[in-house]
């Protein structure tokens, strides 16, 4: 009985570090927000110490955070703001992003 218990406790471990490799990491753009266009739905976001802007659009589905995971109101997110946009990059480094999070300045 304790060789079982044994065996699934190892076969549970080792499944779980195969979930963990094949989870699907997200794309990341992170600096200030030069322009924003509600039409689009899109943000532009300057990387830091850097001259590289991507576009970043958000959907319905997009979470608006602060810092540490607080749900935010999109209203506080404006030019000059600093944000990490977790998500997903195109070919173009276009990033449709699934979370943007308000960084403290």
């Amino acid at each position: 009985m304790r060789k079982i218990v044994i065996s699934l406790l190892v076969m549970f471990v080792a499944f779980q570090v195969l979930a963990a490799q094949t989870a699907p990491k997200e794309d990341r753009v992170s600096g200030t927000i030069v322009r924003m266009n509600m039409d689009k739905s899109m943000l532009v976001v300057k990387e830091n110490r850097s001259a590289i802007e991507h576009n970043v659009f958000f959907n319905a589905s997009t979470k608006w955070t602060k810092e540490k995971g607080v749900a935010a109101d999109m209203k506080q997110f404006k030019d000059g703001s600093r944000v990490i946009c977790l998500g997903k990059l195109n070919d173009k480094g276009e990033l449709t992003a699934t979370r943007i999070d308000l960084q403290e300045k």
